[in-house]
């Protein structure tokens, strides 16, 4: 709501604020009221005979930030550069511009200094989001305003399909953008589902079609013992043993959330932590090569075993 009353000199009405947000025009006072109480200053207007409100515009007062804090607002952009093209790194490099305006005419030129000193290297490569504006935008316009979104999406596996889905929030995993959200009519349960941004092949918000995320759902809960996106409703105890050659790079990392180390005969070492799915634990194995062996569960070992003996046929 602010950002619709700054550069309007002469305001809005309630009326079209409360069209706009799809609320009532007392709740559009409420927020004004909200607006006030935060330090903005607004003034009573009236336009078409109707009532109103203007912000009053003033110049922003400089921000003054430590060396460390200037280096650090570089690295926080930077980290975002996987997301170019996208409306969430466009919101990024805005935030940035604006910070940089208010700065000291000094410090704005540390920060030019400071570009070549932080550099994010994405893993895994970046996705592929060209010619995806409408479809980004109506997902982070739904996940924002709780509004459901009408869609056509493809699997990785499967025929395309059109749905209409209540998106709960945004993940970014491995430089790529994905939707926790419930589609109607789609599932084959009740369980909210994990959607790919880039597997939307349409999208588009329905202005003031609300739903409610249900009070059970939290975003941290719904990841809980999983390893990447992948979970399940069950917990498997998962073991691997690791030779003293990766000793040094399994212990200088967190694995996962509730994981164990122990220390085994010859220098190596041996990992534990309970999953809730076992599926991306297979291929983070095999990127170890023989350096690592799955103990436990079976199932994992031997779908690591199947994918090394299938691997092998493609060199024979």
């Amino acid at each position: 709501m602010l950002d619709r009353l700054r550069g309007r000199r002469f305001g809005r009405s309630l009326e079209s604020l409360a069209q706009e947000f799809s609320i009532s025009e007392r709740q559009v006072r409420r927020d004004l009221d909200v607006l006030a109480e935060a330090g903005h200053s607004l003034e009573p207007t009236t336009i078409n005979a109707k009532t109103g409100v203007a912000l009053v515009q003033s110049e922003p007062t400089q921000l003054r930030l430590s060396i460390r804090e200037r280096f650090t607002l570089l690295a926080t952009r930077r980290v975002f550069d996987v997301m170019k093209n996208t409306p969430l790194y466009e919101d990024i490099q805005s935030i940035y511009e604006k910070i940089v305006s208010t700065l000291p005419d000094g410090q704005q030129a540390d920060l030019e200094q400071f570009g070549g000193r932080f550099l994010f290297v994405p893993d895994h490569g970046t996705k592929i989001y060209q010619d995806k504006d409408d479809v980004l935008d109506a997902l982070l316009t739904g996940v924002i305003r709780r509004w459901k979104i009408k869609c056509r999406y493809r699997p990785s596996k499967g025929r395309a399909k059109d749905g209409i889905l209540a998106p709960y929030a945004l993940v970014l995993y491995k430089n790529g953008l994905y939707v926790i959200g419930q589609r109607e009519g789609l599932e084959t349960d009740s369980a909210p589902h994990v959607y790919a941004a880039e597997r939307f092949l349409d999208a588009e918000y329905i202005r003031g079609a609300s739903f409610d995320i249900p009070e059970d759902f939290q975003i941290d809960a719904f990841f809980s013992g999983a390893f990447g996106l992948h979970h399940g409703s069950s917990r498997k105890k998962v073991t691997i043993e690791f030779e003293a050659s990766a000793k040094t790079l399994i212990q200088s990392r967190i694995w996962h959330e509730n994981q164990t180390i122990i220390g085994l005969p010859e220098d190596k070492i041996q990992l534990s932590f309970h999953a809730s799915d076992i599926t991306q634990i297979t291929s983070w194995v095999l990127s170890w090569g023989p350096l690592a062996k799955v103990i436990e569960p079976i199932d994992l070992a031997e779908k690591v075993q199947q994918e090394l003996q299938e691997a092998l046929e493609r060199y024979e």
